[in-house]
């Protein structure tokens, strides 16, 4: 993902999904969370999003481990 261009960033962007019933305004219900509505971890998709938070992250400190003995600047 860092390699393409084409991406401003990643993230998740709710922790809890929507209530069975739906949200107050307009009844939408959708699983978006990293945990259903009974407090209970998605496992899978927990760890999908944890890997992938490593990896972003082990890229960039490669990135900068670089530039710094390059000794380029990042301006």
């Amino acid at each position: 993902m860092l390699a393409n261009r084409q991406f401003v960033g990643a993230h998740w962007f709710q922790y809890l999904d929507q209530p069975v019933t739906g949200r107050w305004l307009d009844g939408e219900n959708g699983h978006l969370g990293l945990v259903g509505i009974t407090d209970v971890p998605w496992h899978d998709f927990v760890l999908s999003v944890a890997r992938t938070n490593r990896d972003v992250l082990g890229q960039l400190r490669r990135e900068a481990a670089s530039v710094s003995m390059s000794g380029k600047s990042t301006d």
